[in-house]
C-alpha cells in the first residue's frame, strides 16, 4: 500500500525508491494531478501492469517535479516580500 505522509522525502528514501527497496513514499503531495497519477500507478502495480522499478521512477519523478514547483513558488514569494519591504522603507 502506498502511503503519502509527512513533509519531506529524505534522500535515503529517494535512493531506496529508485532501487525498488522502498514501498512507501513519505512526502506531502498536494497537487491533485500527482495524487491521481499515484493512485493510478498503485492500481497498475497491484494488477501487475507495471514493474516496481518503473513505479519507483515514476513516483520519484513526480515528487521531484512538485518540489521544483514549490521551490519556484517560494522564490517568487520571497522576491515579492523583499521588494514590498524595500518599497515600504522609502
Amino acid at each position: 500500500m502506498l502511503k503519502i505522509i509527512g513533509d519531506n522525502l529524505p534522500l535515503s528514501e529517494v535512493q531506496g525508491l529508485k532501487e525498488g527497496r522502498v514501498d512507501k513514499v513519505i512526502a506531502k503531495i498536494t497537487d491533485p494531478e500527482i495524487v491521481k497519477s499515484l493512485e493510478k500507478i498503485e492500481e497498475d502495480s497491484k494488477s501487475g501492469k507495471m514493474q516496481s522499478a518503473m513505479l519507483a521512477t515514476e513516483i520519484t519523478t513526480m515528487i521531484q517535479k512538485q518540489q521544483e514547483d514549490n521551490a519556484k513558488a517560494i522564490a517568487e514569494l520571497t522576491t515579492m516580500i523583499s521588494m514590498s519591504m524595500m518599497g515600504g522603507m522609502k
